[in-house]
């Protein structure tokens, strides 16, 4: 009886093991969006927690399982770029999908100008002024800038000390600027090979009748960006005269993010289509203006 009772035990685990594989066999794997969905999942069940309210928002959910963020997410170039503190301050700024998706910003972006630009530490309090854009469309300022004389004038403590009075003054009219100039104050820049050279041509009094220019150029920050390489070529392209007009250019160039754009597979990835549904999603918009866009590109932390 005892040797009969094993027996069956043993049949049953054996009938039992057959039907486990048999229904294995049967359950197709899951590929494709299927593992999409399962990863992002995943990913919300083991990362998220209570204090994570944006990653249980519906909208953010259907795009962390949508299969343009796995295609983005498993671009390890990609995916590093938009973690990146200086992507996450792009995204967050008003009409980013817009700027991003504009052909001046994809063209400016498949060269080397504007990365190299945006990397100096003039960019930002320059091209965020918001004054800078009346500039990018005036041919005067093209041509100032194009001058090496003026490279090295905008960086003399009398011209930045002249520009700051000009912008107190309010200068509006050629009169005012001439009476300005010829002040005692200003005998030692006049007198420069530099400003004497600048001045013959006329661009820099209109470049002064222009709303913003005297400010800027009180600082430190233009004179570092026309010694910067390609900002004379950028500023000559209308691409980026454009780009400075769409609304929340000048505020998005304030943030310092466009650094961001230095980075390896910038241009690529901006130029993909996968990339520009990802940023017009609204899930997309949701993670970036939250702060929690790294989290969910880069869910392990690496």
């Amino acid at each position: 009886m005892k040797n009969n009772r094993n027996l069956i035990i043993i049949v049953a685990i054996v009938a039992l093991g057959v039907a486990f594989l048999a229904f294995k066999a049967l359950t197709p794997p899951k590929t494709g969006v299927e593992a999409t969905i399962g990863g992002a999942n995943r990913y919300a069940s083991q990362q998220m927690s209570g204090k994570d309210v944006t990653l249980k928002d519906p909208q953010v959910q259907a795009f962390l399982q949508s299969d343009v963020f796995h295609q983005i997410q498993t671009n390890p170039e990609y995916a590093h770029i938009i973690a990146s503190d200086g992507f996450a301050k792009l995204a967050a700024s008003d009409n980013f999908a817009k700027i991003v998706s504009s052909d001046a910003f994809l063209k400016l972006s498949a060269g080397d100008n504007l990365a190299k630009v945006a990397a100096s530490d003039g960019f930002a309090k320059v091209v965020g002024d918001a004054g800078f854009a009346h500039l990018a469309s005036n041919d005067a300022f093209a041509k100032l800038v194009s001058n090496d004389n003026f490279a090295r004038l905008a960086a003399m403590d009398g011209f930045k000390r002249l520009m700051g009075a000009a912008d107190a003054a309010k200068i509006t009219s050629p009169a005012d600027y001439n009476k300005l100039v010829m002040g005692a104050d200003n005998a030692a820049i006049r007198n420069t090979a530099e400003w004497k050279s600048i001045a013959s041509t006329g661009d820099l009094s209109k470049c002064v009748m222009t709303e913003g220019f005297a400010r800027i150029a009180s600082g430190d920050g233009l004179a570092k960006l026309c010694a910067t390489d390609g900002f004379a070529r950028l500023v000559s392209d209308d691409n980026f005269a454009k780009l400075c007009s769409m609304d929340g250019f000048a505020k998005m160039a304030s943030t310092d993010g466009l650094k961001v754009m230095a980075a390896d597979g910038f241009s690529k990835m901006v130029a993909d289509d996968n990339f520009k549904q990802v940023i017009g999603d609204a899930g997309f918009a949701r993670l970036a203006t939250s702060g929690d866009l790294s989290k969910a590109v880069l869910p392990s932390g690496e």
